[in-house]
């Protein structure tokens, strides 16, 4: 389609999905005289350009968004109140390398399945997850993160961690966003390796380790 300084042009996506890109901006005597077969020419390298990018930002392994894209994305997330960093480990015991790739991948597949709200998920490698939940309260993160621990047991994993944190204003204060970042995933490093310690499936909030005069039984 073209229109007075723009053009937009439909994409073709795996999912069936209506996907189209804007491209604004253009002089007027371009689109005036842009014929169909360049306006095909630019079509092809508008989508080959949206799949390198596509491609640099997702997991070989398990077709979930890596690591490399996880460090950009939460760096810009503009991290506030109810705003959470899940990290799920399931280590597997697995003799081969094969059989190793087949426990990530039938991982990622039961945290998709879990995942009911798309919340955005990552695969940070050594079957490690990441999953970065917004707009959810901190009561909603914590049945969120036992539910997903009994999911994994009651599918058949044979362990399950979740360690999670939540952007805290009297915690983090209002200092750079990168170190606001960097603080909530040390905490939630901490709070997954904490949930290691306390059997094969176990999650463990940060919140109480900063704060155990929260812990319900207190």
């Amino acid at each position: 389609c073209v229109f007075p300084n723009s053009i937009l042009f439909p994409l073709q996506t795996d999912n069936q999905n209506n996907l189209a890109a804007l491209v604004s901006g253009l002089d007027a005597v371009v689109v005036d005289r842009a014929s169909s077969e360049w306006l095909e020419e630019i079509l092809i390298l508008i989508e080959n350009e949206i799949l390198k990018v596509k491609e640099a930002a997702m997991d070989p392994l398990t077709s979930e968004y890596n690591g490399s894209f996880f460090s950009d994305f939460i760096s810009h997330l503009g991290w506030q109140e109810d705003a959470h960093l899940v990290l799920v480990e399931s280590l597997p015991q697995a003799r081969s390398a094969k059989a190793a790739f087949k426990h990530v991948q039938r991982t990622a597949g039961l945290i998709k399945e879990y995942n009911r709200f798309s919340f955005p998920f990552f695969h940070l490698g050594q079957s490690v997850f990441a999953l970065v939940i917004t707009d959810r309260n901190h009561e909603f993160t914590k049945s969120f993160c036992l539910a997903l621990t009994s999911f994994i047991r009651n599918s058949g994993g044979r362990r399950g961690h979740v360690g999670f944190s939540s952007f805290d204003s009297h915690r983090h204060g209002h200092e750079a966003s990168e170190k606001i970042c960097q603080k909530i995933v040390d905490e939630a490093w901490h709070a997954l390796h904490k949930a290691s310690t306390r059997g094969p499936f176990a999650f463990c909030d940060y919140d109480l380790l900063a704060n155990p005069n929260h812990f319900p039984l207190q």
